[in-house]
């Protein structure tokens, strides 16, 4: 399910109306239709804004996660203390979607047929892998360099392959 999709299921689970959950998010009904018809993305901001108002699992909304929701004890509703955690989760959130984006396209060009899913579980795989486990702090456009220099790598090349192939072996099961 892409993103669009998620913020409609949000939406229709919960009862509101397009106009409800824009308001919340400040922006336009119109806007929102456009976001859940594929039309336009929201921005990292309000996707932190949405999940937030309503409980929703950043796992579930950015990942593979099954559940919807978030439990009380989710380690989200811990993480915006600070204007400082504020700026390090924006910073991860950043690097996860260029990690998506890189990822995705490396293995579109050996598989053009590998599915989205199998292609965001193996790019999430290597971001914990080789940037969030390490800790590693930079900007936006470092992060695009830092992960460019790594898909020229061999090595990381046939990790990324390694992990993608362990992927679909697990869900042909």
């Amino acid at each position: 399910m892409f993103e669009n999709e998620k913020i409609k299921a949000v939406r229709k689970q919960l009862n509101l109306t397009q106009q409800e959950v824009a308001d919340k998010l400040g922006v336009s009904k119109q806007y929102l239709s456009k976001v859940e018809n594929g039309m336009t993305e929201l921005s990292k901001e309000k996707i932190v804004t949405f999940c937030n108002e309503y409980k929703i699992s950043f796992e579930w909304m950015f990942g593979t996660a099954s559940q919807m929701f978030r439990q009380e004890e989710d380690y989200v509703t811990r993480i915006l203390y600070s204007d400082q955690d504020q700026k390090n989760f924006q910073i991860i959130l950043d690097a996860y979607g260029i990690y998506i984006e890189g990822i995705k396209n490396f293995i579109e060009k050996k598989h053009p047929d590998a599915t989205f899913s199998n292609k965001l579980k193996t790019a999430r795989k290597i971001f914990y892998n080789r940037f969030y486990n390490r800790k590693v702090s930079f900007n936006a456009k470092d992060i695009k360099k830092y992960l460019d220099y790594q898909l020229s790598e061999s090595k990381i090349q046939k990790e990324i392959l390694d992990i993608y192939y362990e992927i679909c072996k697990q869900e042909n099961k």
